[in-house]
């Protein structure tokens, strides 16, 4: 995806090796004013096109579980119910980002001199947020289309 917000720690441990390295990313009381408001609409951006993406796919799972395949499913769309899903993803997107500016100024104080080094793993929340999120997407696109499958053999 390549766009990053820039929040992060400014070194980085790598959890193989332990090398310290410079992440390229600054701590929040780092950023300019400028840097703070293009992380928050990055951010909206991010949550509503994943957000959006990860709430209609998981929305569609219930509904292949009870109808099956998608030539059963009612005509009329529950647009209340894709609602709920779509903007419970979008909260959570938005809540996690909230949660690395906390994180940030956690770590990093306005009097604190250097910043500390984090362990990188698929899991921080400080690295790899695309990534774990895009996966997030799949996985629920994989559940899906295996449910369909399932529906298609059964019907």
């Amino acid at each position: 995806m390549g766009v990053s917000t820039g929040l992060g720690p400014t070194l980085a441990k790598c959890h193989h090796c332990k090398t310290v390295f410079n992440s390229g990313k600054r701590e929040w009381f780092q950023m300019s004013v400028f840097d703070k408001s293009l992380f928050w609409v990055l951010s909206i951006v991010y949550a509503i096109v994943i957000g959006a993406s990860c709430g209609l796919m998981a929305s569609y799972i219930p509904r292949t579980i009870k109808y099956g395949v998608i030539s059963n499913w009612p005509s009329q769309k529950p647009i209340f119910f894709e609602s709920v899903f779509v903007l419970s993803f979008i909260a959570f997107i938005l809540y996690v980002q909230f949660k690395r500016i906390q994180n940030s100024k956690l770590r990093f104080g306005k009097n604190q001199i250097k910043s500390v080094a984090v362990l990188t793993s698929f899991f921080n929340f400080d690295f790899n947020l695309q990534v774990q999120f895009c996966s997030l997407f799949v996985a629920l696109l994989c559940i899906e289309g295996l449910l369909l499958i399932f529906a298609n053999i059964r019907a």
